[in-house]
């Protein structure tokens, strides 16, 4: 018997070994960078978009709304900023990491730096 319950909206703060783990796991997982270009080109988590916070916000970029979300940035406060906003306009899955790039880093986990081969 298919029970159809509403799926919860998820906003949620992650750690780097969490984020490392929905990497792994979740099957669509879309991981948006939303820094700067120049801060993206010191070091960058691989297989990752970049969109910078400020389109985020005034609506000028549109991720896939059915597709979870993780958000990055330096530190972990431009992305909860922009996941709180994408939430507000409907995306039901987003993880937001804590610490940002930096706690990542710290977890040992591995950065691409400099430029970038293909523009995404």
């Amino acid at each position: 018997v298919k029970h159809d319950v509403e799926i919860q909206p998820i906003f949620k703060t992650v750690s780097a070994v969490e984020a490392a783990e929905l990497i792994r796991n979740k099957k669509n997982l879309q991981i948006i960078d939303v820094r700067t270009p120049r801060e993206r080109t010191q070091c960058r988590i691989a297989d990752t978009k970049l969109v910078p916070a400020g389109d985020v916000i005034r609506g000028v970029f549109e991720a896939h709304p059915e597709r979870p979300l993780m958000l990055v940035c330096a530190v972990g406060g431009r992305s909860y900023v922009t996941g709180k906003a994408m939430f507000a306009r409907g995306y039901r899955e987003i993880y937001n990491l804590d610490g940002g790039i930096e706690a990542w880093r710290r977890a040992g986990f591995p950065l691409e730096t400099g430029p970038e081969d293909s523009p995404h």
